[in-house]
């Protein structure tokens, strides 16, 4: 969070800024079970795999999509792409700190 809050303007209060991340991430995660629990049900997937749901449970929901693959593969692929993102975003505060330790004359 601090990386992410030394980006943010003067003009905007980081308070709202983190409610407003709250919200939508509670959001998201409601919307998430929503789908993947049904889709569980559906398919006789027992529901206390924990996050490998999404391994195990979406690959059958495109399955039995239309054009199953190409949503199934931009899903992942997206997926990737943020877990990628995340990954470099928490690795820039270290480099900050310590970079400047190999960069010294």
């Amino acid at each position: 969070m601090m990386i992410f809050g030394s980006y943010i303007g003067k003009e905007r209060a980081l308070v709202g800024e983190g409610i407003q991340i709250t919200l939508l991430d509670t959001f998201v995660a409601i919307m998430s079970g929503v789908i993947i629990f049904p889709a569980c049900m559906s398919y006789n997937i027992p529901t206390d795999s924990g996050p490998s749901l999404i391994f195990v449970t979406l690959p059958k929901v495109f399955e039995h999509m239309s054009g199953g693959r190409f949503w199934g593969a931009m899903f992942f692929f997206y997926d990737i792409c943020g877990i990628i993102h995340s990954y470099c975003c928490s690795g820039e505060y270290y480099c900050m700190q310590y970079g400047s330790f190999w960069m010294e004359p």
